[in-house]
């Protein structure tokens, strides 16, 4: 596989993230002093490597593009979100305030009554594949590990943040 002159400068910015090769005026490729020369064998492999990452982060950027196409820009994805979680809290916040009061199967019933024909009118939905909730199209596991380290590299910039 030989490389073009552009596929090796993308390789060298793998290999040397922070600099350690130069481009002439004549577009001959020098390393620098504080570079090693790198081999035929490795240019190729930062090359493909990062041919991939730039393949995935196209395909990442086409799927977020068809999303906002056919979904709305993040400012709506990011209301409706606000919505869904808003309503939530208030469905939640009632369901244990009456939880908290009820003394008999009665009154528990009673605490769920309003949001039972909404909850159940919604699982209908998605039973009849009316409505697909996107974390549902991978596995839970997986949902839930990203939910995790997403809110704990929040925290922790908000932690240094505070000092």
């Amino acid at each position: 596989m030989f490389l073009k002159q552009n596929e090796i400068i993308m390789a060298l910015q793998k290999i040397y993230p922070q600099g350690g090769y130069a481009v002439t005026k004549e577009g001959e490729i020098e390393i620098t002093p504080d570079g090693n020369i790198p081999s035929e064998e490795d240019l190729k492999n930062a090359y493909l490597e990062q041919k991939a990452i730039e393949e995935a982060i196209t395909q990442r950027d086409n799927i977020r593009s068809k999303i906002i196409e056919t979904a709305g820009d993040t400012e709506t994805l990011l209301g409706t979100t606000a919505n869904a979680s808003q309503m939530l809290l208030f469905a939640f916040s009632k369901l244990i305030t009456g939880l908290n009061g009820a003394k008999s199967i009665a009154e528990i019933k009673k605490a769920a009554e309003p949001f039972e024909k909404m909850c159940s009118d919604f699982l209908d939905k998605i039973e009849k594949k009316e409505v697909v909730l996107p974390y549902a199209l991978d596995k839970l596991d997986d949902v839930m590990t990203e939910i995790g380290e997403r809110a704990t590299k929040v925290a922790k910039v908000l932690e240094e943040a505070k000092g």
